[in-house]
């Protein structure tokens, strides 16, 4: 809702317990009444089942980290509270989080972070990452060291990938490494990390350096040297494919996910690697309505059991809806796409989540009608639906609900928040 200029928002999340039932209703979590504008929204959870909400904040006049913390019930453990050490007069947005056993990390924008205990102490003081601000960021915590990874203009040369190491104390444990080995000024953009137990990292991007935008990826051990040079991921070089997403196994091996245009119109291609980098098979299509309609933004996740779970959004209905791929250990397809939501809409179902343990696997959603409104759906991860589609908000009308993160525990617990305009002022 637009008052005087001012977007109001409020973040609202639930809890879904096994078997999809709610544990609580939506409840406002931001607790001022300002003229502010509350957006950039994540969600954490422990193991106990205690959470953190976390989101960009106007309420000082600037953008600041603000976040609420809550016991495994859902209650709220204390007021909102700042999150960086920093004078509140300071930008801070566009920032990602990261949980590590008891630690919550959250980085702003790349370039400075705090961490916080279950509690939501803070852990020591807001630390920098770097001087500079990128442009995409992306980081992984193993054995309490930070990996981060990041796009950022260079001068006369367009946008390369970096890398980076810090420890739990914010301190730089290595120098920057460029990732991207090409000495043209093609933009590389949009990296995304995964780890594996002993360390070995893989970074994927999107790459210019052909003329059109194809995927590259690079290997490195966990003491930030490449293995190998870097490697082209898509088969063909003739289309542009770009969005990568990536999974890997506690043994090393690794799959990448992407949205690929080669057939003239958007599909969800996949590739499996081993270890060492080397190529399991060639590129395959994961959508099963190939070169009929347009797909997009994949999202994946794999299981402690290394089943690996792949979402998108899909054409294929007219409107967009949210489909999924189970594949199994070896990237054996495990039956067919699976449609999330039920029913055909005439609305495009966007912006979706996608969360899972070794049980189940959980989606959320945002349903673009007359009004845009938050679903979810739990599955097991054998495919079989736990729930029917779930409509979260518990207002219908003409009030937007936007941009879903979900959450999700061991203890087959998950948590969703979302941006939220019903109530002028944030008073209700």
């Amino acid at each position: 809702m637009k008052i005087k200029g001012i977007f109001i928002v409020l973040f609202l999340f639930l809890s879904i317990d096994t078997y999809g039932s709610l544990i609580k209703n939506d409840f406002r979590v931001n607790d001022d009444s300002l003229n502010g504008k509350f957006y950039f929204t994540t969600i954490e959870m422990f193991e106990n089942g205690s959470f953190c909400a976390l989101w960009t904040d106007q309420r000082n006049g600037v953008s600041n980290i603000y976040a609420q913390m809550f016991d495994s019930s859902g209650l709220p453990s204390g007021q909102n509270f700042k999150v960086t050490t920093f004078n509140a007069i300071t930008n801070e947005f566009l920032h990602s989080t990261y949980v590590f056993n008891d630690t919550l990390i959250d980085v702003q924008r790349g370039r400075s972070a705090q961490m916080l205990d279950p509690d939501g102490n803070r852990i020591d003081t807001t630390f920098y990452l770097q001087n500079s601000f990128p442009s995409n960021y992306n980081l992984v915590v193993k054995n309490r060291e930070i990996y981060v990874t990041w796009s950022k203009i260079v001068s006369g040369n367009g946008y390369d990938v970096f890398l980076q190491k810090y420890n739990f104390q914010g301190d730089s444990i290595s120098s920057t490494v460029k990732i991207n080995d090409d000495v043209t000024n093609a933009n590389q953009t949009h990296p995304e990390i995964a780890i594996g137990n002993s360390g070995e990292l893989l970074i994927v991007w999107e790459d210019y350096r052909n003329g059109n935008y194809d995927i590259y990826a690079q290997l490195l051990d966990s003491l930030l040297s490449p293995i190998g040079n870097n490697f082209i991921v898509c088969d063909s070089l003739d289309a542009m494919q770009m969005a990568p997403a990536c999974v890997m196994d506690t043994a090393g091996n690794f799959v990448i996910f992407w949205q690929d245009n080669r057939s003239g119109n958007g599909d969800i291609y996949g590739q499996r690697f081993a270890y060492d980098g080397s190529k399991i098979g060639t590129n395959f299509i994961v959508n099963e309505n190939g070169n009929s309609s347009y797909q997009s933004y994949p999202r994946c996740a794999m299981d402690k059991n290394r089943n690996i779970f792949v979402s998108w959004q899909d054409g294929r209905n007219t409107y967009y809806d949210i489909y999924y791929q189970k594949y199994d250990s070896t990237c054996n397809a495990v039956g067919g796409n699976v449609k999330v939501s039920e029913s055909i809409t005439s609305s495009s179902l966007i912006n979706s989540d996608i969360a899972c343990n070794e049980n189940q696997i959980v989606f959320a959603w945002q349903d673009n009608g007359d009004s845009t409104y938050i679903y979810c759906r739990l599955f097991d991860n054998m495919g079989t639906p736990l729930t029917s589609t779930i409509m979260i908000n518990d207002t219908r009308g003409i009030f937007n609900q936007n941009y879903p993160k979900l959450a999700m525990n061991n203890q087959n617990r998950a948590i969703i928040i979302w941006q939220d305009d019903r109530i002028y002022n944030g008073i209700y």
